[in-house]
């Protein structure tokens, strides 16, 4: 009996493509590390269940 999960749900995936490929998840790890437009000081996340709560929060924040 198989227990490698992969043979399973790999083939029917496009998943697979990157665990025959690594070398392309390396590059793409190495281009989210050098993002140009990632700013600084955005260490936090506040969640809010909706854009009205998120725009009334972010104008009681920024008084």
């Amino acid at each position: 009996m198989c227990t490698d999960p992969d043979a399973f749900w790999m083939p029917f995936t496009s998943n697979r493509q990157f665990k025959q490929a690594p070398r392309r998840v390396k590059a793409i790890q190495d281009q989210a590390a050098e993002l140009d437009g990632a700013t600084t000081g955005m260490d936090k996340v506040f969640f809010t269940p909706s854009a009205s709560k998120a725009m009334g929060t972010m104008l009681k924040r920024a008084v």
